[in-house]
């Protein structure tokens, strides 16, 4: 019996769907099941927040959170909720995700059952560019084929 693999390649802003119908056979993008970062995810700039003081030309920081990382954990956590949602539907069996380092262990951390029971690669690159055949020739060589 063939497993449905899906192939995820995510970074801070996108998250692309491949589907495996047959290990190491052609893979197709899930068009439908990509996310994008919703505009109040992506900050304009990655400066800090600062506050002004009512009187006086003084300054000082509101926190030492940066805006754009809170954005891309946000993002990352809406990710992982889908995931979980269709590991539930019963959409795959395994699941491979690439993505850059920090956002990697992002969504690893907010990954759930039964997501996380599905989990058979995962990669810390950014791998959100590659497409097609180039895509299923990189997963081949991860898995050692």
């Amino acid at each position: 019996m063939n497993e449905v693999t899906w192939i995820v390649t995510a970074d801070g802003r996108q998250a692309h769907v491949h589907e495996e119908r047959r290990r190491g056979g052609p893979l197709q993008r899930l068009g439908e099941r990509g996310l994008q970062a919703e505009d109040s995810e992506q900050p304009n700039n990655r400066q800090r927040a600062t506050v002004h003081n009512r009187f006086g030309f003084g300054r000082h920081g509101a926190g030492d959170e940066d805006v754009a990382e809170l954005a891309e954990a946000r993002f990352l956590e809406r990710v992982s909720e889908a995931l979980e949602l269709w590991a539930k539907a019963g959409l795959f069996d395994r699941l491979v995700v690439m993505a850059p380092p920090r956002a990697l262990g992002l969504l690893r951390g907010a990954l759930k059952s039964p997501a996380v029971e599905c989990l058979e690669l995962t990669e810390n690159h950014d791998r959100v560019t590659l497409e097609g055949e180039a895509l299923r020739r990189h997963l081949r060589t991860l898995r050692g084929q």
